[in-house]
């Protein structure tokens, strides 16, 4: 199962090494992975990804579906938690 720290690769259109900085799940409810590139040219930018554009070192593909990192009913921001905006609010 996929966790932080894990080494993965975007095989799918240009390749992006890096290693799995953050899960969680958009508004849509769809699991994202933000991975942080180790290639040297740009160290350190983040991309975020859909799992099945991403494979482990080791080739294994990574699943579609499952519990995300603190598997929150809205997407992880930082260390909260986005409340669902309230029908009619116009914040």
């Amino acid at each position: 199962m996929l966790k932080l720290g894990d080494r993965v690769e975007k095989v799918t259109g240009y390749k992006w090494p890096g290693v799995v900085v953050a899960i969680f799940k958009n508004l849509q409810g769809e699991r994202r992975i933000v991975v942080e590139c180790t290639a040297e040219a740009v160290t350190g930018a983040l991309h975020i990804y859909s799992p099945g554009q991403l494979v482990k070192l080791n080739g294994e593909a990574l699943p579609e579906t499952g519990p995300a990192v603190g598997e929150a009913s809205a997407p992880v921001l930082e260390t909260g938690v986005l409340a669902p905006r309230a029908q009619g609010r116009s914040d």
